[in-house]
């Protein structure tokens, strides 16, 4: 503990504890321990750091940083006097500087400011602190497990499982507040390791492939390909991680699988034109909003306009599969701005066409369903030659239209959507089940959110 000196050099009021006063000192720190992360907690909830980062290096007063504080019941500002107590304490810790002035009217003042310590529980260049990783440590979902360590011992099991019936992992599907909250704590956590890792290791200069097994929001995947953008990234994680992914373009760059459909509607009364969306689907099958935009009408123009907003925004536009219609303003914006994707028509959309020509042949639109669901080339091959032998001109008007690839599932994912048949082994035997199971089932529907694979990947 320092000494305390007051008044001039010949009057000097030394006050160095004693060796028992030092140990009584640490008891009672140990009583009252608690109570600095919380109090951290609360400022970090209110944030007090922010609101002093943005004046740093200038100090602020509590009362200055009061009247930044929304409040409630029709309080004019947040109480000065409590906040002062816990801007006093965390400067005690270090985590800010404090300085007394006087004001113009004699009376002693605090101000305060950020220490460097505090560098940590700010939002650095990158957006990230520690602050995420103090709060979900402080919450009381987390602290309601240490009320129960005792009975661990005694008892055997988890503090967590005693306190809340279930793995910490299991909770946060079912509390999305605090799975948003460890997800965030990942992320941050990865931002600050990852860039120290990428500043020394040269290791993936030469890899083409990464592959993140419980890969949380992708922040890992997202920092090697920002710094190696020629390297394929493909990580695996539950629905309830995926929920909480980033919100549009980022969300659909590490999470999504990058099959859209794009389309067009009408508006009516005043607006008129045209709403232009394009959606995709996430890991829980739920339709995902990736982008809009508002045209005059539905024509070449307006579509190679909006496409081309899409594709700036879409980490690898060459490798995205688009479905649509067959209007021929999609087909134009689709060879302009993206000529190495996959563009394939809506099934549904074509239906439709067909049943208005063979309204009385059921049996046709039944072979054309059998052929679009097909997820084997045979499967497609064989119900093609059924569909030929029913209804000639149907079959031809499909073989000759450029919308035929868009049936034959077999060969649609394959130039997109490759896993080298090694990743399999490292992978638990259920996860290599549900990979093996979704491919007889059909597209991608079970408890990960993968990419879809091939028969011959499968070993």
């Amino acid at each position: 503990m320092n000494s305390i000196i007051h008044g001039d050099d010949d009057d000097q009021l030394n006050l160095k504890p004693s060796k028992g006063e030092e140990d009584w000192l640490s008891a009672m720190q140990l009583v009252t321990g608690s109570v600095f992360p919380m109090v951290m907690k609360a400022a970090i909830e209110l944030g007090l750091l922010e609101i002093m980062s943005k004046a740093n290096p200038s100090q602020l007063s509590s009362s200055q940083i009061a009247s930044q504080l929304p409040t409630k019941n029709y309080q004019e500002e947040a109480d000065p006097l409590i906040i002062d107590r816990i801007l006093r304490l965390l400067a005690s810790h270090s985590i800010l500087t404090c300085s007394l002035v006087t004001t113009e009217d004699g009376h002693l003042q605090r101000l305060y400011g950020l220490a460097p310590l505090c560098k940590y529980f700010v939002p650095n260049e990158d957006g990230v602190s520690l602050a995420p990783y103090l709060l979900v440590f402080q919450d009381k979902v987390s602290m309601d497990s240490w009320h129960h360590l005792k009975e661990s011992v005694l008892d055997g099991g988890l503090p967590f499982v005693k306190a809340h019936g279930m793995q910490g992992f299991e909770y946060a599907a079912i509390d999305g507040r605090m799975n948003k909250l460890f997800n965030e704590i990942m992320y941050n956590q990865t931002a600050f390791v990852m860039n120290k890792i990428l500043e020394i290791y040269k290791g993936f200069e030469g890899l083409n492939q990464v592959v993140d097994i419980g890969g949380g929001l992708g922040s890992n995947l997202s920092f090697i390909v920002s710094k190696y953008p020629h390297i394929k990234a493909i990580y695996f994680d539950f629905p309830n991680v995926i929920q909480d992914s980033p919100s549009c373009p980022e969300g659909f760059n590490i999470v999504i699988r990058p099959v859209i459909a794009v389309d067009a509607t009408h508006l009516k009364s005043k607006t008129r034109g045209v709403l232009l969306v394009v959606v995709c689907k996430d890991g829980n099958e739920m339709i995902y909003p990736l982008a809009f935009g508002f045209a005059n009408s539905e024509c070449s123009k307006s579509w190679t306009w909006f496409l081309k907003q899409l594709h700036d925004v879409i980490l690898h536009p060459e490798l995205v599969m688009i479905v649509s219609d067959r209007h021929m303003g999609i087909s134009n914006g689709m060879r302009a701005i993206f000529p190495n994707a996959a563009h394939v028509v809506c099934a549904y959309h074509l239906a439709n066409n067909l049943k208005q020509h063979c309204r009385k042949r059921g049996d046709v639109i039944y072979h054309y369903y059998r052929a679009a669901y097909a997820y084997r080339v045979e499967k497609f091959d064989r119900v093609m030659a059924e569909l030929k032998s029913i209804h000639p001109k149907v079959y031809d008007e499909l073989l000759e239209s450029r919308i035929l690839s868009s049936l034959e599932r077999g060969f649609i994912y394959r130039p997109f959507f490759e896993i080298d048949p090694e990743l399999l082994k490292i992978l638990s035997p259920k996860s290599r089940s549900d990979f093996m199971g979704s491919w007889n089932r059909g597209p991608i529907q079970t408890d990960l959110s993968v990419y879809p694979l091939q028969p011959s990947d499968i070993i």
